[in-house]
């Protein structure tokens, strides 16, 4: 066999190596960005339904609140059977509590929480907390009706919902960081709640008694200026 034939086979043999070599780099590259790529699609999907169950959480809260807020104040006008309402709402409020318990396990298994998300989390269910235990003691829950308990309540379910809205990133913590970072969140109390509940008063006095920036009466007050001579 000549020289410029066994050259060619050569040249033959080698482009099918190549393109062998390049179809399975390919592939396996594909591959892995398919995994990764599902694998992020997937725990964004999760991430959603967190965010509607925490929603959902929040919003029968305030119906059922409410609702005990209205019994407490017209049982007798409306000859409603408190013991019995009062019965329903408390199983009602246990369900409640048990659905968040499930957002918590979530959280902390699938993110690695800082000390001060985690005082968050364990504030925002001790508020969940004291609709069960309101229903129990026959008493008002205080942040059913608008003032400061409405307005810290308020605080603590917006904090949470912007952590669970936002994107995790990186791996999922171990089984003993998860532990530890679900027991941080349930070890926080009542006092825990009754001392953030005063620091929130004093913050928000201090911001109700700072004066608006000038800036902002300025803009409001040319805007009606030039809504005038434009009508």
């Amino acid at each position: 066999m000549t020289d410029p034939i066994r050259l060619e086979i050569f040249r033959a043999g080698l482009g099918l190596v190549v393109s062998s070599l390049t179809l399975s780099i390919g592939w396996l590259v594909g591959q892995r960005l398919t995994v990764t790529w599902n694998i992020i699609q997937k725990r964004r999907e999760t991430e959603i339904a967190n965010v509607q169950q925490l929603y959902a959480v929040y919003g029968e809260f305030r119906e059922l609140s409410k609702t005990w807020r209205l019994i407490k104040t017209y049982n007798s006008a409306a000859k409603v059977d408190q013991e019995s309402c009062q019965w329903s709402l408390l199983t009602r409020a246990c369900a409640l509590e048990s659905k968040l318990e499930s957002i918590n396990i979530k959280l902390a298994t699938e993110r690695f929480l800082q000390p001060d998300v985690l005082q968050t989390l364990g504030l925002f269910r001790q508020g969940i907390q004291r609709l069960r235990e309101s229903i129990r003691d026959n008493v008002d829950v205080a942040s059913s009706s608008r003032g400061v308990h409405y307005d810290h309540f308020n605080d603590l379910a917006a904090r949470v919902a912007a952590l669970i809205s936002s994107n995790p990133k990186g791996p999922c913590p171990s089984a003993f960081r998860a532990s530890v970072q679900l027991h941080t969140i349930a070890e926080v109390e009542l006092t825990d709640f009754n001392n953030s509940l005063q620091a929130y008063k004093i913050t928000r006095g201090s911001i109700n008694r700072a004066p608006k920036p000038p800036a902002l009466y300025e803009s409001a007050s040319a805007d009606s200026s030039s809504a005038v001579r434009q009508a």
